[in-house]
Order: C-alpha cells, then sequence, then structure tokens
C-alpha cells in the first residue's frame, strides 16, 4: 500500500492522472447528478501534441439513459468539462462526420484521433495520403491541422494553479461533488482559452 501511495504521488507531482482515479472521481460526480449509473466505456481525447488531454466516460442511468463527462486526464487540465445526459458526438455523429471527410478528401480518408480543446471544441481528425483535416463535431467546419499548429501555446502559470487545487480539492475529498456542498462543481476552464490565447477557430 505504501508503495502504490508513493506512486500515486509521484504521478499526480508530474502532472499525470491514473486512468482509475479519473474513472473513479467521474463515476462519483455523475451519480451524484443523476443517481446510480452504469460504466461503460472511456473515449480518449487529445492535443496537438498528440498526448491525451481529456477522457470522454460514457454512462448509462437506471432510466436506460446515456450519461457522459469529459474530465481532464492531467494535473493542468481542467477536472471536469462537461456534464451531459447524452452520448459524446463520436457516437451520435461519426457517420456524417465521415461523410464530410469523405467528400473532402479524395480516396477513402481514414478516421484517427478526437483532438479536444474545451466545449464545443471537439474535432475528429481523418487523414488520407497526403493530409489531415480536422472537423469541428458541432459546427462541421473543416479545418487543414496546419491551421492550428500555427497558434503557439502560452503558458498560465497562475491558471496552472488555480487548475492544480481544484485537482487537489476533487481528490482530497472524492465523497463531495454536488454543487450545494463546500466544494461544490468546479466550473471548467476552457482548455483553449490558457493553452493557446484564444479560440481554435478566431
Amino acid at each position: 500500500m505504501v508503495l502504490i501511495s508513493l506512486l500515486f504521488l509521484a504521478s499526480i507531482n508530474g502532472g499525470l492522472l491514473p486512468i482509475e482515479k479519473i474513472r473513479e472521481i467521474g463515476t462519483r460526480f455523475v451519480q451524484e447528478r443523476y443517481g446510480v449509473c452504469q460504466y461503460h466505456n472511456m473515449i480518449p481525447y487529445y492535443d496537438l501534441n498528440d498526448e491525451v488531454v481529456a477522457y470522454a466516460l460514457v454512462f448509462e442511468t437506471i432510466k436506460k439513459e446515456p450519461a457522459t463527462i469529459i474530465m481532464g486526464a492531467r494535473m493542468d487540465c481542467s477536472p471536469i468539462f462537461e456534464v451531459s445526459k447524452s452520448l459524446p458526438r463520436f457516437y451520435t455523429e461519426m457517420e456524417r462526420i465521415r461523410n464530410i471527410a469523405c467528400n473532402f478528401l479524395p480516396g477513402l480518408p481514414q478516421f484517427k484521433k478526437v483532438y479536444y480543446f474545451g466545449p464545443q471544441e471537439e474535432y475528429f481528425s481523418f487523414t488520407d495520403d497526403n493530409k489531415e483535416i480536422l472537423v469541428n463535431a458541432h459546427s462541421f467546419q473543416i479545418f487543414d491541422k496546419d491551421h492550428f499548429l500555427k497558434l503557439k501555446p502560452i503558458r498560465n502559470y497562475e491558471i496552472e494553479k488555480i487548475l492544480k487545487e481544484k485537482w487537489n480539492r476533487y481528490l482530497s475529498c472524492p465523497e463531495i461533488f454536488t454543487r450545494d456542498t463546500t466544494i461544490g462543481y468546479v466550473d471548467s476552464v476552457p482548455f483553449v482559452d490558457w493553452h493557446y490565447g484564444s479560440g481554435q477557430t478566431s
């Protein structure tokens, strides 16, 4: 137990969060909102460095309703980005977005991954032999990946500190997740606001 605790603390200090801990917090938060839920699966979301930045955790309520929570994967991300009684757009919009990509790219473009920069800033990546495009999962606009790579990251240490404090509150008081408690629901700081300085489509 001591070894496990030390490894966990080392990972936290390095900015990484164990998937099991993310799932535990997400499950408790969703169940506080929607009652008893059954966990189904987890979808990884990536940043422009192709590193996991968030996870969409998918649940089902006892009324057979879908529920999804999008949680940050690192200490320098918001703990919770979105919570809704719906399926991720990965399930509901994939066919439509794939058709958009097929009409834009010649041949048979391959789905690569989901890039995520915050609420409404979710992009499905498709590639052919020569090009990679990102399709916004909400507006269905198409962008070259190069458009995003030109945006230079802006590190904000003050916001990083706030985000780490938020994570520490969730990690230290896992039994408290409702808006009416001392800790309450922590409103997320959109990832793109501090990581790139402006909206991705600006």
